[in-house]
């Protein structure tokens, strides 16, 4: 990870011209990479060094199904309670942190997303926690600089023509703006999100918070 302190990974035979690289990995680190030819007889310099930086969060399967989704005496906008349902999706299992929030904006600035803000670190500054202080449109385009970065495609356009991607400004998305087949990153539907939070198909348990009817197993408060 230093570019100067190097440790044998992988001999591969002759003529084999990809390999798959068997190593843990930490998300928004930097590797670096060299490759040499060797033979019986002699063993080549070193080839010039490659780098590598992983962006990742880690996803978990929500199997779909129907719920009854909304809540009464609690807002009017829960109500009224009615029936959904939603096919298989995937959702992340934690919330973005701020390094990785810091790190995709950091690569979105010199690629087109030039106005992503810097966000703050949780609630105690540790760059580990959540980002927060992020806004709808600020999100919207992260995914899609997210999605760019793991050689997806964007979701998030800025016309139902879906010829330019959301990159910048607070563009009022419509749903036609949105690519919903594309393999890209996204924000979940409210649907998606109550089914997920509720405990999807074992969505019987309609946990009181998110993942759980104890709140210290899933959030800071006060």
């Amino acid at each position: 990870t230093d570019a100067v302190n190097f440790s044998l990974l992988q001999t591969v035979n002759v003529n084999v011209t990809s390999i798959t690289i068997n190593q843990q990995h930490i998300d928004a680190t930097t590797y670096y990479y060299r490759i040499r030819a060797k033979s019986s007889i002699n063993t080549s310099a070193y080839s010039n060094i490659a780098n590598a930086i992983i962006f990742a969060i880690e996803m978990i399967s929500v199997t779909g199904g129907t719920f009854q989704m909304g809540s009464i005496g609690v807002s009017s906008n829960e109500q009224p309670i009615h029936s959904v349902t939603l096919s298989n999706f995937s959702i992340g299992k934690y919330e973005v942190t701020y390094k990785l929030w810091s790190e995709v904006r950091d690569w979105g600035s010199s690629n087109g997303y030039t106005d992503l803000p810097s966000g703050r670190k949780g609630y105690t500054g540790d760059s580990t926690h959540p980002v927060t202080e992020v806004d709808w449109y600020d999100i919207m385009k992260w995914c899609n600089a997210f999605s760019a970065i793991n050689g997806r495609t964007p979701v998030y356009y800025t016309s139902s023509s879906f010829t330019t991607v959301y990159k910048t400004g607070n563009i009022d998305l419509q749903n036609t703006y949105v690519n919903w087949s594309a393999n890209g990153y996204r924000l979940p539907t409210e649907a998606e999100w109550e089914f997920a939070a509720r405990g999807g198909i074992h969505s019987g348990d309609n946990y009181t918070y998110s993942g759980s009817n104890d709140v210290n197993v899933v959030a800071w408060y006060s």
